[in-house]
């Protein structure tokens, strides 16, 4: 008689599992279907030529902070953009950092 309790709670268990299982990979699929979908477009902080912010030491002993700017565009002389301009920038290049 126990090990027929064990039996059909062992059962219980792994029909639970089986559940548990299955909600989880529904969930895992619904969560990277959408992720994968949307690519993100790309934005100036991912390009090749983006200077990123830096922290300028001055003379005084202060510090100012530089925000960040797209030295291809600087060296000819054009107007900074905004980030979501990198999808139309002709000097767009993705750096891949690995």
């Amino acid at each position: 008689m126990a090990i027929d309790q064990a039996t059909a709670d062992y059962e219980r268990e792994q029909e639970k599992r089986a559940a548990l299982q299955d909600a989880w990979a529904d969930w895992h699929e619904h969560e990277t279907s959408e992720s994968l979908s949307q690519p993100l477009p790309p934005v100036c902080a991912q390009c090749v030529n983006w200077q990123a912010d830096r922290r300028l030491y001055l003379a005084d002993g202060s510090t100012q902070l530089s925000p960040g700017y797209c030295a291809a565009r600087a060296a000819a002389d054009l107007p900074q953009m905004s980030q979501e301009y990198a999808e139309r920038c002709r000097f767009y290049e993705e750096d891949c950092p690995f």
